[in-house]
């Protein structure tokens, strides 16, 4: 129906005129704010889908961009650092965790840009909360020394799931920008497990080719970093 009326140019100004009201609202802020819960919500997950299936329909039309007043690269960037600092300083509970997952998975969908993801996973300010997955050896007799994980770490932790999903789906497009990053350790485990993704998530199994076409392609840029 949507796209039937965007054939109409006065259907689709009426489709426009009714549909901004709703979209100005489209604040990444408050959006981010119904994620802080001190306890598990439920009702977090009936608020946020039927808005983000709303959004995706009007995404998917090409109709939301005449909807909303700012551009979607300005919505998706402020959206994702909404969620990483949600990640990094906030609990997200099952229900919250599982909005947030849906949110960072739309703002990818807003405009499919790696730089902001990998800004995020090269953060090595550490974080209050949670231990390293690389632990330091010292030559005590205690061994291995766990270290606190830094933002980037617990980013990861946290979304690996939807930034493992994007980078699988939009890995061709710019597969030497993540290789030539590969020198740091974080967006390194991130590569290898968006491969492992790639193989046992069947809505990405149809990207497996051209993903690991690229990955081959662009190999050059990871053994140069792995092997000096």
């Amino acid at each position: 129906l949507l796209m039937a009326l965007k054939k109409d140019d006065s259907g689709y100004g009426r489709v426009v005129a009714a549909f901004q009201p709703v979209c100005q609202e489209f604040q990444p802020s408050i959006w981010a704010q119904m994620l802080n819960t001190d306890r598990d919500d439920p009702s977090i997950l009936f608020n946020v889908r039927p808005l983000l299936v709303g959004y995706q329909q009007l995404l998917a039309t090409q109709i939301l961009p005449a909807c909303v007043t700012r551009s979607l690269e300005d919505l998706s960037r402020e959206l994702q650092g909404h969620l990483f600092e949600a990640s990094v300083y906030g609990t997200l509970h099952p229900s919250s965790l599982e909005a947030a997952e849906e949110l960072l998975d739309f703002s990818f969908s807003l405009y499919a840009d790696p730089a902001p993801v990998l800004k995020a996973l090269r953060d090595t300010e550490p974080c209050a909360s949670g231990l390293s997955s690389f632990s330091t050896f010292s030559n005590d007799v205690q061994g291995s020394v766990a270290q606190p994980c830094t933002r980037a770490e617990k980013f990861l932790q946290v979304f690996a799931k939807p930034i493992g999903s994007f980078i699988g789906r939009q890995f061709a497009h710019f597969a030497p920008e993540i290789m030539c990053a590969t020198d740091n350790p974080v967006i390194l485990q991130c590569l290898m497990s968006v491969v492992g993704q790639i193989e046992s998530e069947p809505e990405l199994r149809r990207y497996r080719k051209q993903f690991f076409e690229a990955f081959m392609a662009n190999f050059q840029h990871i053994h140069d970093i792995l092997m000096p």
